[in-house]
């Protein structure tokens, strides 16, 4: 059953100094419109009350290497009490522009990470308007107005840090925890993150924790026995399956969610089954040749 989520994301309208660096808020979201089995509504996200979180404020442990979090030496290769980030990106002229992140442990959401980038390249607005702006929903002045991708994705490594699923080394390095893994729906969401690291200058070197990734299309055919269905893919999934449908496609928050009810499917068939996970990991090409 889902009990609670926790989200970071940051608002633009409650900010009273947008030259201050970004600091996340995080506020307590209840899951009760998600139990149903069938459609979730556009308005799920919105319909909830919030209350703050001071812990969310406290600083971070400085001494990075005494914090009991081990780092991998081998793939998760289990799903039962093991933690799964999973990730839908959106991305403009292949660079991330929003970056969701749901945490999830044995079915339940433990947390999420939300904050929309801005892009580092000038993007031209007829552009924009011809093709991005019906496809995202928001104006290019939305993303122009947005934290740069290098403070959202180093909040995004300190958010991991602080629920153990990633380790920071005293140089500031991360590395992903033994007992995590990510999980996207195909390859494309880590060319965006790489294409975003490079253009960004964030060290490639520094992340560790992007290496790999598992494939949920990968996770499909072995659960389902056939090729995966066509565009919108995750919701045509969960139509096919008949578990929660979340509307609003192309939100990337919204197609995390989606993400999460189809991996929790998959999850259930698979977890009984041997070495479903290994054929379903996936190396990032930009870290390991």
């Amino acid at each position: 059953m889902i009990k609670s989520i926790r989200v970071v994301r940051p608002s633009i309208r409650n900010r009273t100094d947008k030259t201050t660096p970004f600091r996340p808020r995080q506020n307590w979201f209840s899951l009760e419109p998600f139990r149903s089995t069938k459609t979730t509504s556009v308005d799920s996200l919105s319909q909830v009350y919030r209350k703050s979180d001071k812990n969310a404020r406290t600083k971070d442990n400085p001494d990075h290497e005494k914090e009991n979090v081990t780092v991998r030496r081998n793939h998760v290769d289990q799903f039962t009490d093991r933690n799964f980030i999973l990730i839908d990106f959106e991305a403009i002229s292949n660079e991330v522009c929003e970056f969701p992140a749901i945490w999830t442990r044995n079915g339940e959401i433990k947390a999420i990470f939300h904050a929309y980038c801005r892009p580092s390249k000038a993007i031209r607005p007829d552009r924009y308007n011809g093709f991005y702006k019906d496809f995202l929903g928001h104006n290019l002045n939305f993303y122009l107005k947005q934290n740069s991708f290098n403070n959202v994705e180093w909040q995004f490594c300190k958010w991991c840090k602080h629920h153990k699923l990633m380790v920071e080394t005293q140089k500031g390095s991360f590395s992903i925890a033994s007992d995590t893994a990510i999980v996207t729906q195909g390859s494309e969401d880590f060319n965006f993150l790489n294409t975003s690291l490079m253009n960004n200058k964030v060290s490639m070197d520094k992340r560790h924790c992007y290496k790999y990734f598992y494939d949920l299309d990968a996770l499909w055919i072995h659960a389902i026995g056939t090729n995966p269905p066509g565009s919108p893919r995750m919701h045509n999934m969960a139509k096919d399956q008949g578990w929660n449908v979340v509307p609003n496609a192309h939100s990337g928050i919204h197609d995390t969610l989606q993400l999460y009810f189809v991996f929790d499917g998959l999850r259930k068939s698979l977890e009984n089954k041997e070495n479903v996970l290994r054929r379903a990991l996936r190396k990032n090409r930009a870290l390991i040749k």
